[in-house]
């Protein structure tokens, strides 16, 4: 799911996205995933950095840009599909990143079905 995920956002503005715990980063902009199982579902946090300055840029990517790339996103695997939805969850801006990047987070959950 998590590689789906990735190439999906890829598809919008952002190319350089990669899973959470990548120890080189890429350049800004850029977005880290992270997958985070819990009880209902896997929760994915999208953690995207974009450069000092670029505030706008960054409040529009993610209240805009990774809800329409992702909300209702369908992948499969082997014979269940998947469906992820957004949590309506976007968290503050940082802007004291090791990288010197502002980021800001959205939450989307996709919930286990079992059948």
């Amino acid at each position: 799911m998590l590689l789906s995920i990735i190439n999906q956002i890829k598809t919008g503005i952002v190319k350089n996205v990669v899973p959470f715990g990548t120890n080189n980063l890429p350049n800004v902009p850029y977005v880290v995933v992270k997958e985070e199982p819990g009880d209902i579902g896997t929760t994915y946090r999208i953690n995207a950095h974009f450069p000092p300055g670029a505030v706008l840029d960054l409040r529009k990517y993610v209240r805009n840009d990774l809800l329409v790339l992702l909300d209702s996103f369908k992948t499969t695997s082997g014979t269940n599909t998947n469906i992820l939805n957004s949590l309506n969850e976007i968290g503050q801006i940082v802007a004291n990143n090791d990288d010197g990047s502002i980021s800001q987070d959205r939450l989307f959950i996709m919930t286990d079905r079992y059948f």
